[in-house]
């Protein structure tokens, strides 16, 4: 599969499926920036994946529109901050 096709696939997800989904990018987002740790490059990790996530912007329209500000309130169920 590839990542376009995974990202069609992101307005199916379930909340759970969501969760694991944000769980292993995470995991995969520490993991490369602490490889980078000592390592200069010409573009950090935090760079390239927020390059690559950029075309992901708006491309969910079934999420609420606070959704960004208030992500963690929608996933984990702590207070809105906004």
């Amino acid at each position: 599969m590839t990542v376009d096709e995974m990202l069609a696939e992101l307005p199916n997800l379930q909340p759970h499926e969501w969760e694991a989904v944000s769980s292993k990018a995470c995991e995969l987002i520490r993991e490369e920036l602490f490889k980078d740790i000592g390592q200069p490059k010409s573009q950090s990790a935090a760079e390239s994946c927020s390059a690559e996530s950029d075309g992901w912007i708006g491309s969910i329209d079934s999420l609420p529109e606070d959704f960004a500000a208030n992500h963690d309130h929608y996933i984990w169920g702590t207070p809105k901050r906004w």
